[in-house]
């Protein structure tokens, strides 16, 4: 065999080129210092030095106590048993973080699954009351709602049941609607100041628009916001996480902006 092909095969063990041909040259030389490992092995002297350590250190090479410091090498069947050895190891190691990396990245799937995103349009009147009251059935923390004063009493009226489940769950509701040419309702001031599980804010004017967020993560949004709930309009349903986001800060914006007490009195024919 070549002494190139013996070189390669050491390599493959996970030697360098250099550590190859100095170990190789003191199997061969049997015990030897710098000067002579250097030149039999064709590798520069300063190499040597840097390549004996690791040599050492692996067990391939001892030092002996002399002058010059001499190097003797382990047996060659021996150090290629020993480097088998350490490759096994560290392929065991290997395959174990390998497993450790997949056990977690199918685990994190598991948590995060790809978002199917879906936006259906719900056609008004039956299915969209049905379509709402589903999504209050199956709310677990909050609904954020924008609409104006009349659809908002419509929606109190149809779906009384449903919220009144839905706050015995525990949801929080957030309602953003509008003082209608200066009279509200004594039935949502009711609301408002009686159950705390639901917060009413008041716009100065109607929202431009009628949007719905069911636990962050599905939106409703109203094509036409002026019509009445039960017969004027259909609406768009999406769990897109960039709409819902879209929704969320415009729902912020004017949550944040809105009267927390309504401006205009209540019109004493209604009481």
């Amino acid at each position: 065999m070549k002494l190139e092909d013996e070189i390669q095969i050491l390599s493959s063990f996970g030697l360098t080129s250099n550590e190859a041909k100095v170990f190789l040259a003191l199997t061969l030389l049997g015990s030897a210092d710098v000067k002579e490992i250097s030149k039999f092995s064709n590798v520069a002297r300063e190499a040597v030095y840097r390549v004996l350590p690791r040599l050492q250190k692996l067990g391939l090479v001892e030092k002996e106590i002399a002058w010059p410091t001499k190097f003797t090498a382990m047996n060659l069947g021996d150090a290629i048993n020993f480097l088998l050895g350490l490759r096994n190891k560290e392929t065991h190691y290997l395959q174990k973080k390998a497993n450790v990396l997949l056990h977690l990245k199918s685990k994190k799937a598991k948590k995060e699954p790809l978002e199917d995103s879906k936006f259906l349009l719900i056609p008004a009147k039956k299915m969209l009351i049905s379509k709402i009251r589903d999504e209050l059935d199956r709310a677990q923390k909050s609904v954020s709602i924008v609409t104006s004063n009349k659809r908002l009493l419509g929606a109190m009226d149809i779906f009384s049941e449903a919220i009144g489940k839905a706050l015995s769950r525990g949801v929080k509701f957030r309602i953003v609607t509008s003082n209608v040419k200066k009279v509200l309702s004594p039935a949502i001031l009711e609301v408002d100041n009686n159950d705390h599980r639901i917060e009413i804010r008041y716009a100065l004017s109607d929202p431009k628009c009628a949007t719905s967020i069911f636990d962050k993560g599905e939106v409703l949004i109203i094509t036409k916001p002026a019509a009445e709930l039960c017969c004027g309009s259909p609406a768009l349903w999406s769990n897109n996480s960039s709409l819902v986001n879209i929704v969320e800060d415009y729902f912020e914006i004017l949550w944040i902006t809105a009267s927390e007490k309504p401006e205009y009195s209540i019109n004493s024919d209604q009481i």
